[in-house]
C-alpha cells in the first residue's frame, strides 16, 4: 500500500487532494469481481471513494504495472 500510495505522490487519484487520509480504491470493485492487487487498487481521498462506490474509476486512472 506504501508503494502504491508513493507511486501516485501520496494524492488521490480522482481530485488529487494531497496530505490528506487516503483510502484503498479498488478500480474493478471487490463486489464485482475485482481483485486486491497493484494493479487494481488506487489511492483515493474518502469523499472521492465514497462518491465512486461501486461503480467505474471517477475518470481514467492509470494502474500502477510492475
Amino acid at each position: 500500500w506504501g508503494l502504491i500510495q508513493a507511486h501516485y505522490g501520496y494524492c488521490c487519484v480522482y481530485c488529487g487532494q494531497k496530505d490528506t487520509h487516503l483510502t484503498q480504491d479498488h478500480l474493478l470493485p471487490l463486489s464485482k469481481g475485482g481483485n486486491h492487487t497493484l494493479m487494481n487498487v488506487v489511492p483515493a481521498c474518502h469523499r472521492c471513494n465514497s462518491k465512486k462506490g461501486a461503480g467505474a474509476p471517477l475518470c481514467p486512472v492509470q494502474p500502477l504495472m510492475l
